[in-house]
């Protein structure tokens, strides 16, 4: 299930409950530097090795069930990251802490339109 088909206070709830395992998996140091050389495979292999209960937590989340008793295995697992990798909602949630690809942009750039 992707993020954006999660709505109304179960929206609310899975974020909250997201929250955790993102920031664990963000404060890695060795994957924030493998994700930002652009290396997804190997960004994505270091998440699965470091995180696995944090990944475990996060497919549960997004598929609805409970953390505590999900289960993956060798044949779903592939198809689940590739969701999760897909999941444009989600990467935001990463790439608002430099996980992703980011814009060359500047968060801090005035965006205002002269007046003339």
């Amino acid at each position: 299930m992707k993020l954006k088909d999660i709505q109304g206070d179960k929206a609310l709830d899975t974020i909250a409950d997201m929250l955790d395992p993102i920031a664990h998996i963000m404060a890695d140091d060795e994957l924030m530097n493998i994700a930002k050389s652009g290396q997804r495979l190997k960004a994505v292999q270091c998440a699965i090795k470091n995180h696995k209960e944090d990944i475990v937590t996060i497919l549960a989340l997004l598929d609805g069930e409970d953390p505590k008793t999900y289960k993956v295995n060798l044949l779903t697992l592939p198809m689940k990251l590739k969701e999760l990798m897909a999941d444009e909602d989600l990467q935001g949630l990463f790439q608002s802490q430099g996980l992703t690809e980011t814009s060359s942009g500047s968060a801090m750039e005035n965006t205002e339109v002269e007046k003339q």
